[in-house]
């Protein structure tokens, strides 16, 4: 729901219309069954299947923060369909791009493949025996109350920006009882340190096969840091030396949500790279 703000800007006249998804365990999709850890290639088939479904022959991603990295995969796996791709605040978590294996992740570091699957297995098992003893505490939700959890967890929104985005993180029990719609362990997934290594099995691919055309808006200050907005802008670059696509990269004053802030000074930046590269 995070696009509602900027749809009506993006498709202000019959060149473009917008289709926004909610992900598996966001919003009104539903959830992985228990046991069961989101991973990038799931997700990836999630969009492939959307996009079959509606016969789309291709198409632009616009993404927001983690969303570009799975179009990204996407347009690597199926080539051809993505015109372009924007990027709204990515931070690309793997900082050690060689292709040894040494990768980092955050702070994290591991030597061996089983390494991280043994710490992604054992981590995603443990929090989801913490998630099932909290179910017996939780706290009777209300709306200004989920207001407030969302505004305490993602200091980068305003008060406007959390109730869109309330419309469809919320939703009502058969008795009357409100609870969060997304998967809490979304939260886990993007913080699982085996669960980039997905991407990284494909970072060749992407460091060479990227064609499609993409602009990297960042938010001024940066929302995690210099490093982490320095860190992912290299990566884009190296990207772009070795693939001889076009990159653009801008910034807008703003937090982590500017497209929803910000959507039609967001938008006007997005039309003309658009216009750009027709």
């Amino acid at each position: 729901n995070s696009f509602r703000p900027i749809a009506p800007y993006i498709c202000k006249n019959d060149d473009y219309y917008m289709i926004s998804i909610d992900l598996p365990g966001h919003g009104f999709s539903c959830k992985l069954p228990d046991g069961i850890p989101y991973s990038p290639k799931l997700i990836v088939s999630t969009l492939r299947r959307i996009v079959r479904k509606l016969g789309l022959k291709d198409f632009y991603f616009v993404c927001h923060s983690y969303g570009i990295g799975l179009g990204l995969l996407y347009h690597i796996v199926f080539k051809n369909e993505v015109k372009g791709l924007v990027s709204l605040d990515w931070i690309f978590p793997i900082t050690d791009h060689d292709f040894d294996f040494d990768v980092t992740i955050g702070t994290w570091s591991f030597t061996s493949y089983s390494e991280l699957w043994k710490n992604g297995i054992e981590n995603f098992i443990d929090f989801e025996e913490a998630e099932i003893s909290k179910e017996n505490h939780k706290k009777t939700l209300t709306r200004d109350l989920a207001l407030s959890i969302l505004m305490r967890h993602n200091n980068h929104l305003n008060e406007e920006s959390a109730k869109i985005l309330l419309e469809r993180a919320l939703i009502a029990n058969k008795d009357g009882s409100l609870q969060f719609s997304r998967d809490i362990r979304i939260k886990h997934a993007g913080y699982s340190l085996d669960h980039y290594i997905q991407f990284y099995y494909l970072l060749p691919e992407i460091m060479r096969n990227v064609n499609a055309p993409i602009l990297s808006i960042h938010a001024d200050p940066p929302s995690f840091g210099e490093d982490a907005v320095n860190s992912t802008i290299q990566f884009l670059k190296k990207i772009n030396q070795n693939s001889k696509n076009r990159i653009e990269f801008t910034k807008i004053l703003g937090t982590h949500h500017f497209h929803m802030i910000k959507p039609k000074e967001t938008s006007e930046i997005i039309h003309k790279f658009f216009n750009k590269i027709k």
